[in-house]
């Protein structure tokens, strides 16, 4: 009989005590051997940002910038640089000893995505913000983002104590001295066209991400013969997951279950043998 592999989807900013409580009974539910999280086993290095930037400045800086507010809303939701289902996958493996396994890719890959066609398409946009706006108030947002979003960083790697504390206020601090410094509209155009080159590059990643995922899963269950994985992610994968895996022969799709906000869960898809 195929190793089933049970889903549970819950949003990013949570309150992670509302996830860990359905993961320890979905857990229970399904019998779960282990946990597949969607996270990273390592972390990003400074010295790979630093060779990311002269390819993809644009996207580069829009993952600090949107760094700042994420890890100011985990901070505060999660109580955690990480988010709600991380912690919460964690907590559980700790506490109750089932083994955890971090199946995501290194999202480093999302720096190195789209080849020349997508450089290009980086610095030309940014040389243009410089011509439109000058060239030293587009420099201050690159150098302060980056920089400031890697002091955090290495606050939270430091003592994540520290970080959680810090977050909000260098979140704060560091948008108001970019208002004091350079522009409120700049900041507005290098924000949103930062996000923009976030999310392409995460889309032309997605499916090569997913696959990888899946396959990691996969050598997870074979290599501990597991029956059943309970895998975590973010609600927003759990449609594709759901598809990738109805498509495989050595595993089955167990239960889907979607953490709604501050809410208790749905069961969208039966267990075998409901």
């Amino acid at each position: 009989m195929a190793s089933l592999i049970h889903l549970f989807g819950a949003a990013h900013s949570d309150r992670y005590s509302n996830i860990r409580t359905e993961i320890e009974e979905r857990v229970t539910a399904t019998d779960a051997e282990a946990i597949c999280i969607e996270a990273p086993e390592e972390r990003i290095r400074v010295r790979y940002w630093l060779l990311a930037f002269p390819r993809l400045p644009l996207v580069v800086t829009g993952f600090a910038m949107v760094g700042f507010p994420q890890l100011a809303l985990l901070a505060l939701r999660a109580r955690s640089i990480f988010p709600g289902e991380v912690r919460a996958a964690q907590e559980v493996h700790a506490e109750h000893g089932i083994s955890l396994h971090k199946v995501d890719p290194h999202f480093q890959r999302y720096f190195s995505v789209g080849g020349l066609w997508f450089s290009i398409a980086n610095w030309a946009v940014l040389i243009g913000l410089a011509v439109v706006f000058s060239p030293i108030p587009v420099a201050i947002i690159c150098v302060l983002g980056n920089v400031g979003f890697w002091c955090l960083r290495w606050l939270g790697q430091a003592s994540e104590r520290l970080a959680v504390i810090s977050a909000l206020p260098a979140c704060v601090l560091f948008y108001y001295a970019l208002f004091q410094i350079t522009s409120i509209p700049l900041i507005l155009v290098v924000f949103s066209l930062g996000v923009a080159g976030l999310v392409i590059g995460a889309k032309l990643t997605e499916e090569e991400r997913t696959d990888e995922m899946v396959s990691r899963t996969q050598t997870a269950i074979a290599e501990h013969e597991y029956e059943n994985v309970l895998y975590v992610s973010g609600k927003g994968r759990i449609s594709t997951l759901r598809d990738r895996l109805t498509d495989l022969d050595d595993v089955e799709l167990g239960s889907v279950w979607l953490k709604d906000r501050s809410e208790s869960g749905e069961l969208k898809y039966p267990t075998p043998d409901e």
